[in-house]
C-alpha cells in the first residue's frame, strides 16, 4: 500500500519538519546507493473549473478520488505529497530516466481513465504531469523539484494531460 501524505504549513515545526525530510533524507539515501529518484510534479487540469461549477465540497471529492489513482499509480517506496491546491510532488525511489516516465504515464492514464462520482454528478479528470531525475538533472534536490514544474507547466501549455520529461533548454535561469 502506498502512503500518501498531506502536508498543511501551519507551524514552524511542519515547516521545519518537512524541508528537513525532503532536503536531507532524500539526497542523503539517493547519493550514498549511487542510485537515481524521479521527482514529478503534477496538476490536475482545469480543477478551478469544478469548484466554480459543483462547489469546494465537490472539488475536495475529487481531490481524494485523483489522490486515490495516484496512491494506486506508484510504487509501495514511493512517496505522495499533496504540494498544494491541485498540485502533487511525487518522489520515485530508485527510478531512473524510463522508470519515471513509466509511472507517470500510468498515473496519468488512471486518472484519465477514472470516472469521479459526487452527488449523482460523473466528473472526468486529467492530469498534466512534469518529470526530473536527480541528481542526473542538478545535485540540488529543490532545483530538480523546480526543473519538473517547468516540465509540468510545458505538459499544460503543450495541451495538458500528458507527461512531459524536463529538457536543460527549458530552463535558462541561473535562480531556481
Amino acid at each position: 500500500v502506498s502512503f500518501f501524505y498531506f502536508f498543511f504549513f501551519n507551524d514552524t515545526a511542519t515547516t521545519e519538519i518537512y524541508t528537513l525530510s525532503l532536503h536531507d533524507a532524500l539526497p542523503i539515501s539517493v547519493k550514498r546507493r549511487s542510485v537515481k529518484a524521479g521527482i514529478l510534479m503534477c496538476d490536475i487540469d482545469f480543477f478551478k473549473q469544478v469548484n466554480d461549477v459543483y462547489g469546494h465540497n465537490i472539488g475536495d471529492e475529487v481531490l481524494k478520488a485523483i489522490t486515490r489513482s495516484i496512491s494506486k499509480s506508484i510504487r509501495e517506496a514511493d512517496i505522495a505529497i499533496r504540494f498544494g491546491g491541485e498540485e502533487f510532488l511525487i518522489l520515485l525511489q530508485d527510478a531512473d530516466n524510463e522508470k519515471a516516465k513509466e509511472i507517470s504515464e500510468r498515473i496519468r492514464q488512471t486518472v484519465e481513465a477514472s470516472e469521479i462520482v459526487a452527488s449523482s454528478n460523473v466528473i472526468k479528470k486529467t492530469i498534466s504531469i512534469g518529470i526530473s531525475i536527480f541528481p542526473e538533472d542538478a545535485e540540488n534536490l529543490w532545483k530538480c523539484i523546480k526543473y519538473s514544474d517547468v516540465a509540468m507547466y510545458k505538459a499544460k501549455t503543450t495541451g495538458r494531460n500528458k507527461v512531459v520529461r524536463f529538457e536543460s533548454s527549458m530552463w535558462e535561469s541561473d535562480e531556481y
